[in-house]
Order: C-alpha cells, then structure tokens, then sequence
C-alpha cells in the first residue's frame, strides 16, 4: 500500500503481483522436467533445485533495487503496540471478510491444482501430461487477468470480485 497512491494503482500492482505468482507456478510444475533434463532421479532433483534455488533468489536483487517507501512514510514512528495494532485490524469487519475470503479464494484454486494432478495421474493415467495441461491453464489466467485488472477500473471493486468468484465457482 505504502508504493500506491490510490485504489487503482493497488490494483494494478495486485495484478502483476498475481501474474508473478502465476509464473513462479510455471516454475513449480516444470520441476519434474528440469530434474530429467538433469538425469532424473535424486540427483536430477538435486541439480534442479539448486538451479532453482539461484534463480529464484536472483530476482530479489532487482526487488529490492526497485522497490521503494514514500518519503511520507519513511522515519514514521508505530502509532500503536503490536497487540493492540492486531486487535484492531481483526475488529475492521471489512479486513476481516477481505482476508478470509483471500484465504478460501487461494484454498479452492490450490485444490484445483492439485485435483489437477490427482485426476491426470490417477484418473486418466498420463502424469506425462500433467505439466501441458497445467501450462495451458496458467496462459489462460495470465491472458485473463489484464480483462479483470481492466474490469476492475471500470467498475466497483467488490462487484468485480464476486463476479470472478462466481465464475470461478
């Protein structure tokens, strides 16, 4: 919040956080490949994940050189204690509903990216094409978020989000 001056500018930096999370996910389910590449087994997993592991951390440098504080907020003392700053977050009613509806949002597509898994796995029997399919999925919520990020500046934020909500529902 402290980087955005407004409610669409948070928005917009929401949707290229989502989008970076979307491509970390093309990261996760390209493992298994990575690891072959690298001669399967153990040992390929160990390469991968050193290989991840750098670059994952790498882009950390660029964040930390790109990211910023307004001056306004820079040397500004805590208004309050942490207990009592956290009691009063949890007594907003709206935080509150924002925050576990984020929470079960997260949950229901993480269980449809597991159940993904499962049901090419176990159901159809082609693992081999779980990371195609799963590819496919994640290229359709990148071309769709700049329609919601332009939906969203269009019209009353809590209208767009039930509407995703259905939709995905």
């Amino acid at each position: 919040p402290e980087m955005a001056l407004g409610y669409d500018a948070r928005t917009s930096l929401n949707t290229f956080r989502n989008a970076g999370a979307v491509l970390g996910t093309f990261a996760a389910i390209g493992i298994r490949p990575t690891a072959e590449a690298f001669g399967g087994g153990a040992d390929g997993f160990l390469a991968a994940g050193a290989v991840y592991g750098v670059l994952l951390a790498a882009p950390w440098l660029l964040v930390h050189r790109v990211s910023f504080e307004r001056p306004g907020f820079q040397g500004r003392g805590a208004e309050a204690g942490f207990r009592e700053a956290l009691g009063a977050v949890f007594r907003h009613r709206t935080f509150t509903q924002l925050t576990f509806l984020y929470i079960f949002g997260r949950i229901a597509m993480d269980l449809v990216a597991a159940l993904v898994i499962l049901y090419m796995t176990y159901w159809i029997g082609r693992s081999e094409d779980f990371e195609p399919v799963m590819a496919l999925f994640l290229l359709c919520v990148l071309g769709a978020l700049p329609f919601w990020l332009r939906l969203a500046r269009r019209h009353d934020k809590a209208t767009v989000f039930v509407a995703g909500s259905l939709l995905w529902a």
